[in-house]
């Protein structure tokens, strides 16, 4: 199942909950577990892929210094 992140802005509190992609569709009510408040929000972040950078398709622009910049 997949884990979402959230975080509770009235205690400051970040944590996961796990749910079925379903679940998730139908609307999750989602509570802080420190505080109890409904104020939370998803935090959304980036993915990260493992390997050499040759092995990497380059798409679109980029520096060209190899990753000094």
């Amino acid at each position: 199942m997949p884990a979402y992140e959230y975080h509770c802005d009235d205690c400051n509190a970040t944590f996961t909950v796990i749910a079925s992609i379903s679940e998730k569709e139908k609307g999750l009510q989602v509570v802080c577990r420190i505080c109890g408040s409904t104020n939370v929000r998803q935090l959304y972040s980036g993915i990260s892929m493992g390997g050499k950078k040759k092995d990497l398709p380059v798409i679109g622009g980029g520096c060209s210094c190899e990753g000094a910049c």
